[in-house]
């Protein structure tokens, strides 16, 4: 079996990582997370709550966080192909605003771990995208919220176009609403 792989993103503290994959002769396994070896890389991650998304082609969901009782969370697309974008929005970060985009499918197997105060927004690219979520928190609605996707501060070079956008998601702040709320 192959180890977990760690690289660095160019955003402080995102993290890419390819799982532990063995290849048999009729089966596959992948082994997405192992607490021990995740710490002595630095991410000290407990997950408390973990959920799938599957979502048809060209679904947008984002720019999604907390605002109070952050969340650090891991992503991995187990079946067909999103784009994640991970966008630093803590206030008190140098970095802040700063964003990147992975792209994620299901035939090379990576996940993502996102620190507290990132913002996570997902663009499927195939119908049926099931995307995995682990959270190293509760989810509280009240503190759920998020930024626009076509924030101009940010200008987010979208890698799909024509995808849908939901009333929730067309009704978040911009960044600057944030800032100064």
């Amino acid at each position: 079996m192959g180890n977990f792989i760690f690289e660095d993103s160019s955003l402080d503290n995102v993290i890419q990582i390819t799982p532990k994959i063995n290849i048999g002769t009729k089966d596959i396994f992948i082994k997405n997370f192992e607490i021990n070896t995740f710490a002595e890389h630095g991410i000290n991650f407990t997950a408390t709550e973990t959920y799938l998304i599957r979502e048809d082609k060209l679904i947008f969901r984002g720019i999604h966080f907390q605002d109070q009782k952050p969340q650090k969370r891991i992503l991995t697309v187990l079946s067909g192909e999103a784009y994640i974008t991970v966008v630093d929005l803590d206030r008190n970060s140098p970095e802040l605003g700063k964003y990147e985009t992975f792209h994620l499918t299901q035939e090379e197997p990576r996940l993502i771990f996102v620190p507290e105060w990132f913002g996570v927004a997902t663009i499927s690219v195939q119908n049926n995208t099931t995307i995995s979520v682990m959270n190293s928190g509760p989810y509280y609605e009240q503190y759920s919220t998020g930024i626009r996707y076509n924030d101009a501060t940010l200008n987010i070079p979208w890698p799909v176009q024509n995808f849908q956008v939901s009333d929730k998601d067309r009704r978040l702040k911009s960044l600057n609403e944030y800032l100064h709320s």
